[in-house]
């Protein structure tokens, strides 16, 4: 995984036990309470793998008082599914004065007009709207600046179904850090 430490994800309740041993005998007598996982969607390369408990620390709720999530700003972690597109012809982009808010997806010349967009929430496993779409005749606009953090997947349909994906990460606006005596300083997250 390639994340900064202090990066702030918002996760499912705990999910699974590393080193489970099959046999029922050997698992009454261990103790896995510090073994537990988290799944992950996204290990930064668009797939998904576990993150200890161990190595997460919960974020306090108030470091996002007053501050709008949906500003952090979005990662492209995989494109995939079509042989067309290219990992270079999708590019971060500003949106309303903000940086990496949206994506712009240059269309390859042989591809089919897109007809059908479907953007997944990956951890819920949960269509949203579509609605941050705007297609050009050579490129596709992308505005998630309304998006909230989470790690989705964007499924772009033509004609003879479905012509490409992109999964990405839309971030929480502050990196934290939590000292060992509670205290926390907060930056902004950048890529």
């Amino acid at each position: 995984m390639k994340y900064p430490a202090g990066t702030v994800f918002e996760l499912d309740a705990l999910q699974g036990v590393s080193g489970w041993d099959p046999d029922e005998r050997v698992r009454e007598r261990l103790s896995f309470s510090d073994k537990r996982n988290y799944n992950l969607p996204d290990t930064g390369r668009g797939v998904p793998t576990t993150l200890p408990a161990s190595a997460t620390t919960p974020c306090p709720p108030e470091v996002f008082q007053n501050t709008d999530i949906t500003t952090g700003p979005c990662r492209v972690t995989a494109v995939g599914a079509g042989a067309l597109l290219r990992e270079q012809d999708v590019s971060l982009v500003s949106q309303n004065g903000r940086n990496a808010q949206g994506l712009q997806i240059a269309l390859p010349a042989a591809a089919p007009r897109p007809d059908r967009y479907e953007l997944w929430d990956v951890l819920r496993d949960v269509r949203s709207d579509a609605q941050y779409i705007t297609s050009a005749q050579s490129s596709l606009d992308l505005d998630f600046s309304a998006l909230v953090p989470g790690f989705y997947r964007l499924d772009v349909y033509a004609s003879k179904g479905i012509e490409f994906s992109i999964r990405f990460i839309k971030s929480f606006p502050l990196l934290v850090t939590i000292s060992q005596h509670g205290r926390y300083t907060v930056q902004t997250t950048l890529y």
